[in-house]
């Protein structure tokens, strides 16, 4: 029987939410949790694709933009592409892409973006790499036990504490997007549950400096960051040092977004590879529509914005 691929039905979206925890090895509550609180998500514009009744693939579109001076220019975010292992490598992913670009493009998005550490693939449908994501550090150095002041986190009893801490980072920034605080209390009911996290390696340094982690291949990967003040931050940078060192042989891979952390984990390692494989792609999917919105800002035949560009969420948190 043929695939066919339509925009999933309110009806159909536990079936989708628990799909994508069993084909991207996730807690279900992660996506389930997503779907009902995330604002940048377009619940209108979730793919499936089936084989008769059988869920066999699915996308998502997520509403955010990009920010170039004072223009922000409207973006689709992809995001929760899976495809049940039965029917990998028969293109199906492919196809379920072209039809979220016609989509997105119908919407009137100029562009649209996502983050993998498949290029090559993506290239093919269309994407170029704007930025790396993170970095990759080698630890040479960290204590064998956390210092003093540096405790696990208890996420019910410290949600005030990380929310003021977050509010006061002067970036605010949470992986690559930039978040109010109001945005990452109500993130957090579902980033709780992020893919692989480690809750025992969620760490605060008193008052002033958070990490949340996961274990992702052979590094620890930082997932958020917060840091309110530098006393703390050293503290801090010592004990996801030595808890690196004793998990994954030191690897530790850290968002280039988390530059007060990065600079301190880079005076403690061998080696920082300049850039890790999780990057963010764009496309451009409306070159005329694209120069419109930019105002000349973007330059016509670049692939990728100007530097100091960078992602808004555009439903106003």
């Amino acid at each position: 029987m043929a695939v066919t691929t339509t925009l999933a039905q309110p009806g159909e979206f536990a079936e989708i939410t628990a799909f994508c925890g069993k084909w991207l090895s996730a807690d279900p509550r992660y996506f389930e949790l997503r779907m009902a609180l995330d604002p940048t998500m377009r619940r209108d514009r979730i793919l499936a694709a089936r084989d008769g009744d059988t869920l066999v693939s699915t996308a998502r579109l997520f509403d955010i933009g990009i920010m170039m001076g004072d223009r922000t220019i409207k973006c689709a975010g992809i995001g929760d592409v899976c495809t049940d292992k039965g029917w990998r490598g028969k293109g199906l992913a492919t196809k379920l892409l072209i039809e979220a670009h016609r989509v997105a493009q119908e919407d009137g998005y100029p562009l649209t973006a996502l983050g993998t550490e498949h290029h090559d693939f993506y290239r093919r449908v269309g994407y170029e790499c704007w930025k790396r994501m993170e970095t990759i550090f080698t630890l040479r150095t960290g204590p064998a036990s956390p210092p003093a002041g540096v405790r696990r986190i208890d996420f019910v009893r410290d949600l005030g504490l990380l929310r003021r801490i977050y509010g006061s980072w002067t970036p605010r920034l949470a992986a690559y997007p930039f978040r109010r605080p109001e945005f990452w209390e109500h993130h957090h009911k579902w980033t709780s549950y992020h893919p692989g996290e480690d809750p025992t390696l969620a760490l605060i340094a008193g008052e002033n400096a958070y990490v949340r982690t996961s274990s992702w291949g052979d590094a620890v990967k930082v997932i958020e960051f917060g840091c309110s003040a530098n006393p703390g931050l050293e503290a801090l940078a010592d004990a996801l040092a030595g808890e690196a060192l004793k998990r994954k042989d030191g690897r530790i891979r850290v968002p280039v977004v988390c530059r007060e952390l990065a600079g301190l984990l880079q005076a403690r390692s061998v080696s920082a590879e300049s850039s890790g494989d999780l990057s963010l792609m764009l496309r451009i999917a409306d070159p005329n529509a694209l120069e419109q919105a930019a105002g000349g800002l973007w330059k016509k035949g670049e692939m990728v914005p100007p530097p100091g560009s960078h992602f808004w969420e555009t439903d106003g948190w």
